[in-house]
């Protein structure tokens, strides 16, 4: 029997039960193009309008696309490829009950569910979970990986599968073909301060709602609560960038206040008083830039060294970020330990 050591694992789920059913849909409020930018909803083209002639496309593509990619990507965002583009939009077209309705699920008990019920697994096939213990290093022995280094001593291994961020990879990898390696630190990577608010009252109707505004520095917000029911009202504010942006070194109080007065600035009606709690967290590699031709770009996540996986978000291209996509590709991974 195979050893195996996990590198990282990196889960990001919206919530399944332990069964891995959705058992909760619900409606995320219509979605509507209005004046107001600030209320203006992520919608996809429709094909009256990509018919219309390039000025109309343009002007649709200034009013819903231009400025979100460029409060997320900045300098980046004429390096991000068509198609991932346009699996985000085919993915929420396909979420929705009518051209004004969709419908979203979520994992019934939260990501919790999803990670305990893994470690059950993982543990009842005689495997161990560790926590709090980083690889420092993994070696490599005559083309074959053979054991993983963390603060706690050495653990021998036949197979590793990295999972972490790809720029830590050929930190924690020197023994990597240089080919191989060159591939990897190809890839390029923004990073991500979220807040998350807690509120006495709802910000809008909405789940995700798009901001086109001059006034306001993110591209838009997750209202959470609007998708799964809670006592307080729950709203994410993310703010993306390149980490060589200076205002991603800010600290958290000025990220959670500037937080704050985008979310009044969407519902005027919402007071200070309104606040419950706030908290934020950072993430310094968090979306890859898919560029053209970035599939292309992709190593083999099988690494010419015998029994090395090495795979992050990038490698779910077209697709983005998402429970889905982590579910299919730890399949292909494991299937290839025998």
């Amino acid at each position: 029997m195979a050893t195996c050591w996990f590198a990282a694992v990196h889960c990001a789920a919206r919530s399944l039960t332990p069964e891995g059913n959705v058992t909760q849909v619900h409606p995320i409020g219509q979605c509507r193009l209005t004046k107001r930018a600030e209320a203006t909803c992520h919608t996809p083209l429709s094909r009256s309008t990509q018919r219309s002639g390039p000025q109309v496309s343009e002007k649709i593509w200034n009013l819903l696309w231009k400025r979100s990619f460029d409060l997320k990507f900045y300098e980046l965002a004429d390096s991000v490829s068509a198609p991932w583009l346009g699996v985000r939009i085919k993915r929420l077209a396909a979420s929705r009950r009518s051209i004004f309705q969709e419908e979203l699920g979520y994992i019934d008990g939260g990501t919790e569910v999803l990670v305990e019920a893994l470690v059950r697994g993982i543990e009842a096939n005689g495997g161990k979970v560790l926590c709090r213990e980083p690889v420092q290093l993994v070696e490599i022995r005559d083309g074959k990986v053979v054991g993983a280094r963390t603060p706690n001593g050495w653990h021998d291994a036949d197979h590793v599968i990295s999972t972490m961020a790809i720029p830590y990879v050929t930190k924690l990898i020197p023994g990597l073909p240089d080919a191989h390696r060159a591939k990897l630190e190809a890839i390029r990577n923004i990073g991500v301060v979220c807040v998350v608010l807690k509120l006495r009252k709802s910000v809008t109707p909405h789940f995700w709602v798009n901001i086109n505004d001059r006034r306001i520095e993110v591209p838009g917000i997750v209202e959470f609560s609007n998708l799964r029911p809670m006592r307080e009202h729950i709203v994410y504010v993310p703010f993306y960038m390149p980490q060589g942006n200076p205002k991603f070194s800010r600290d958290d109080r000025a990220f959670i206040d500037e937080s704050k007065n985008v979310v009044k600035l969407v519902n005027p009606d919402i007071r200070d008083e309104d606040f419950v709690d706030a908290a934020l967290g950072r993430l310094r590699y968090a979306q890859p830039v898919c560029e053209p031709g970035f599939a292309d770009k992709l190593p083999p996540i099988q690494t010419p060294i015998r029994g090395l996986q090495i795979a992050d978000t990038s490698f779910y291209y077209p697709e983005d970020r998402g429970v889905s996509e982590s579910v299919r590709l730890a399949k292909q991974m494991a299937a290839r330990i025998t």
